[in-house]
This record gives structure tokens, C-alpha cells and sequence, in this order.
């Protein structure tokens, strides 16, 4: 005798073996939080997957996910995400009115850890609200890391490009030009928002300070280990002397000259002079004089800019002004000699500094060098009959 299938047994044999396919729907909600702050994320990217994704490269999840949906700020309370999900089964838990299963998700966001979550039990047509989704944070942010660099004078160099690079990360780089800090000393560079990624429990990294400037050049290095901050207003000075700069090898170079005219009154106060006439000439490196004018203003100040060009810098270009040693020259700049001429249009008389004799006009020669920008002249004294 033949053993006979129960109907109802061979029923449920055809029905699985004809193909037959349910469809389920689910919502699902929750928070993506910050692990450490429990404060809620936005912007963060939540892919949702009916199988393990964890064989998966990063740039197939858009193809290979349920769906997608991004966390929002819901009711006042951020990182908040809901999303519908729909899948088939030939025959569901409940089959054939329910089924429950499992979902997994990612949680991206550029400034966190990846993150992966598997939640089990969700029921069709249901609303389930899936655990909070922890991210560690990836993106750490650093104090305010300031420093300065200096010529080789020893005086802060405003307007040079400074670069803050991550050792291990090149391509984390910063870049400022040096100003002067707040209590207006010169040649300060000032690094804000400066941040970077981490994919450990590490909150330190190494930055390489370095100079990357048109015009000057330095073989100095600092490289700091810099920690993560929560304050936004923390600083970090650089520790260690100022970064030394040198130019970069020129042919052509400037500096400015200023000075004072001024008369004494009575009482001995001292009263700036207007309408002197101030004549600043030198030889040319291929010959003849370049001659420049100007006239002291309300203020008894004048200011005038000499360029020069000398294809063999690093001295003054003629004999020093004086019998005394002119200034050392630093690496990269040059000197120039200069002759100023004074002239008094007027009836008042100059006193010429060289031997204390009152004139209308005289002359005198300066070491001015490119590096010392301005070069201050002596204050000139003006003698009024």
C-alpha cells in the first residue's frame, strides 16, 4: 500500500513550490546620537538592509539598501529618522497575514565612525522604534594653535604664508598669512576650525608647521602634538623659539625711508614742521642716480619707498656711510647706501646734524638695508629765526 500525503501537507508543498511570494511593509524610527554627548546628529546618511551588508564596499550601499533616509531635527530633538521598509517572503512568520525579521543598518556621516547596527523583531505593518544608533565621533577638533615667525632680525614678519599640515595625512592641510596678535606685536599666524579624522579611540594627532611663502623661506619645522578641544575659544601656543625666516634669492628689493621735522618752542615742546623738502638719492646698479622727492607733511613726517635692483646682493653697494661698521646684512637681502638731502624753502634754517651749524639745505648718507622696513632717520631740527 502506498503511504498518502495529508491534503493539507501537500497543499502547503504546492503552494511553497508555485512560487508564491508575500509582500510586508514596516516603519521604523529612532535617534542617531553622538556616543559620547548623547546629543543628537543631523545629516546623517541611514541605509537600511533586509541581509547582512557587512561584505559590502561603501559606495554599493545606495544600490544594494531597502532604502535610504537622512536623520532630521523632529519636534525639537535632532537626529531623529523614520522610514517606511518593504520586503517579500514566500512565507512569513505569522504567514500568511504578519511576518517579522531583522534589519541592519549603516549610519554614515563625515564627521563620525561608521557605524553599524543589527536590529531583530521588527513586525510588519507595525511601528517600531529601533535602539539609539551611537556614533563615535570621527572628526576631532583642535584648539586654536597660534605661533609666529620672525626675520632674521628677530622682528615678527606679518604677510607671510604659513602652512599646518597632518603628518600622517598630507592632504589635512591649513593655510594663513601672519598678522599681528592683539597685543599688535607682528608676524603671528593663527590656525582656527582646524579638525581631523580618526578611526580609533585616539583624541591626538601630529601637525607639521612650516613656511610655504612667495618671498621668504625657512628651513625651520614645528611639529606639535595637538589634542582634541571642546572649547572653541582654547588656544595652544606653539611652544619652542619662533619660526626664523630668510628670503628667497631676488634681484630686486625695497624698503621705505620716514622721518620727522619738527622746531622747538620756548617751553621746549616739540612742534612737527611742514613744507621741508627731502630728496632721497643713490647710484643705480648700471649706472646713473635715481633721485626720489617728497615734502614733510602737516604731521612733520614723510615716508618714501627705494627699490633697487643688485644682481650680487648682501652688501651696500658702495663704501659703508660712515666710519663705523654698517648693520650685517641676513641671508636672502641687501643694502644700499642712500644719500638724503634737506631743504628749507622757507626762511628757518636746518640744523645739520654732522657739525651743529645752522643751514638751508645740507646732506647725509644712510646704510638702509631691505630688511629693516621702515628705516627711520634721525628726527630733523628745524631753527626758526
Amino acid at each position: 500500500m502506498k503511504n498518502l500525503i495529508p491534503p493539507a501537507v501537500l497543499l502547503l508543498i504546492i503552494l511553497v513550490f508555485s512560487g508564491c511570494t508575500n509582500y510586508y511593509g514596516a516603519s521604523v524610527q529612532g535617534f542617531v546620537k553622538d556616543a559620547e554627548s548623547s546629543g543628537g546628529i543631523n545629516g546623517a546618511t541611514i541605509y537600511l538592509f533586509d541581509s547582512d551588508p557587512a561584505d559590502l564596499a561603501e559606495d554599493a550601499y545606495a544600490d544594494s539598501a531597502i532604502t535610504s533616509v537622512a536623520s532630521v531635527t523632529q519636534n525639537g530633538q535632532d537626529g531623529y529618522f523614520t522610514s517606511r521598509v518593504f520586503w517579500e517572503t514566500s512565507m512569513g512568520r505569522f504567514w500568511p497575514d504578519a511576518d517579522s525579521g531583522t534589519i541592519y543598518l549603516i549610519v554614515l556621516h563625515e564627521d563620525y565612525q561608521t557605524t553599524f547596527m543589527t536590529h531583530k523583531g521588527v513586525l510588519s505593518d507595525g511601528s517600531n522604534t529601533i535602539p539609539d544608533i551611537l556614533m563615535p565621533r570621527a572628526r576631532l577638533k583642535a584648539p586654536i594653535i597660534q605661533g609666529q615667525v620672525v626675520n632674521q632680525s628677530g622682528s615678527g614678519t606679518n604677510g607671510v604664508r604659513v602652512l599646518l599640515t597632518q603628518t600622517d595625512v598630507p592632504d589635512n592641510e591649513y593655510a594663513v598669512r601672519t598678522g599681528n596678535n592683539e597685543q599688535g606685536e607682528g608676524g603671528f599666524y593663527r590656525f582656527e576650525e582646524v579638525s581631523w579624522l580618526t578611526e580609533d579611540e585616539s583624541k591626538e594627532t601630529e601637525f607639521i608647521i612650516s613656511v610655504d611663502d612667495e618671498t621668504y623661506e625657512s628651513s625651520d619645522t614645528v611639529t606639535i602634538t595637538v589634542q582634541e578641544s571642546t572649547d572653541d575659544d582654547e588656544l595652544l601656543p606653539v611652544p619652542g623659539s619662533p619660526i626664523e625666516l630668510t628670503r628667497k634669492p631676488v634681484t630686486g628689493f625695497s624698503t621705505s625711508v620716514s622721518g620727522y621735522a619738527y622746531r622747538e618752542t620756548s617751553s621746549g615742546d616739540a612742534v612737527p614742521v611742514q613744507g621741508i623738502e627731502v630728496q632721497v638719492s643713490f647710484t643705480k646698479a648700471g649706472g646713473g642716480t635715481a633721485v626720489q622727492k617728497t615734502t614733510t607733511g602737516q604731521n612733520g613726517r614723510f615716508s618714501l619707498t627705494v627699490s633697487w635692483h643688485d644682481s650680487t646682493p648682501g652688501d651696500y653697494g658702495a663704501e659703508d656711510a660712515d666710519d663705523t661698521p654698517a648693520p650685517e646684512i641676513p641671508a636672502g637681502e641687501d643694502g644700499l647706501t642712500v644719500t638724503i638731502t634737506y631743504t628749507n624753502p622757507g626762511s628757518s634754517e636746518l640744523i645739520d646734524p654732522a657739525d651743529g651749524i645752522q643751514k638751508t639745505t645740507f646732506s647725509q648718507d644712510f646704510d638702509i638695508s631691505s630688511h629693516q622696513d621702515p628705516y627711520y632717520l634721525p628726527d630733523l631740527r628745524v631753527v626758526i629765526p
